[in-house]
């Protein structure tokens, strides 16, 4: 999560890679900022930290977009490489019905998707450290208040 003056501004969620042959992978599922907050390059800047989070844990992290911006920006960086899928219109079935199971308008589902892995340094020593000082705190302050929080 990103603050501003003590304001969330833009979070991003992730999860395990669910397919079984990749092993210690990760994958981003979502990233939001506030509209306030957008063009900023404030949620790249945040994929591209927590990717380089994760590959210092030693998982592979990989993202897939369709927002033309993202994608472009991760085509122009050395942190990014394509995958096979990158820049395919996918038609996944599970994706052509909206969430109350109606077929949904083909369109919104054939648009060029970009994904990639990311291969940039992990995160260095300092960051890491930084990192851990406040997910201790986080996770103290989370006990004193009864809360089971872990990283």
């Amino acid at each position: 999560m990103v603050l501003w003056d003590g304001k969330p501004v833009s979070f991003l969620a992730t999860l395990h890679y669910p397919s079984g042959s990749v092993k210690k992978a990760i994958r981003g599922t979502r990233v939001v900022t506030l509209p306030d907050y957008q063009g900023l390059g404030i949620g790249v800047r945040l994929i591209d930290f927590v990717a380089s989070l994760y590959k210092h844990y030693g998982y592979t992290y990989y993202s897939k977009t369709v927002h033309p911006v993202m994608g472009r920006y991760r085509e122009e960086s050395p942190n990014w490489q394509p995958t096979s899928k990158n820049g395919k219109i996918r038609k996944d079935t599970n994706s052509q019905k909206n969430y109350n199971g109606w077929a949904s308008n083909q369109s919104l589902f054939s648009r060029k998707s970009f994904c990639h892995k990311y291969i940039g340094e992990p995160t260095n020593d300092e960051d890491y450290k930084l990192l851990d000082r406040i997910r201790k705190k986080l996770e103290e302050k989370a006990d004193q208040d009864g809360l089971s929080l872990k990283f």
